[in-house]
């Protein structure tokens, strides 16, 4: 962590605080709901639940992208990680194929037989 500099440390800190405007707007759909004396429909709740639910994955989106950029991360690594990467997906690959082969060739144990009373 020492050797990340002010700036990305900042931008990382500004996609997760954003998360709050998620929760001021949570509170602020609660008074609406609670406080009012007109009802909301279910519809306009839906509405509003939706808005929420689409601004937090955009939230998410934006703290994870931040995230991945300041750590070198999936399409931000260098060249020679990604390469590396793949080198070791295709040997988990070729040794999970290995042991899949070798479990599924395996022959069942004869069954026992019963004893006649």
């Amino acid at each position: 962590m020492a050797d990340i500099s002010p700036v990305e440390f900042y931008k990382i800190e500004d996609a997760i605080n954003r998360f709050w405007n998620i929760q001021d707007n949570i509170r602020l759909l609660i008074k609406r709901y609670i406080d009012r004396p007109e009802r909301m429909s279910e519809d306009e709740m839906h509405d509003q639940l939706i808005s929420l639910d689409t601004t937090l994955e955009l939230y998410i989106d934006a703290a994870t992208d931040e995230y991945c950029k300041v750590f070198k991360l999936n399409e931000y690594a260098p060249e020679d990680v990604k390469e590396r990467r793949a080198e070791m997906i295709a040997n988990w690959s070729k040794n999970r194929q290995d042991w899949h082969n070798a479990l599924t060739s395996l022959t069942p144990a004869p069954k026992k037989k019963a004893k006649k009373k």
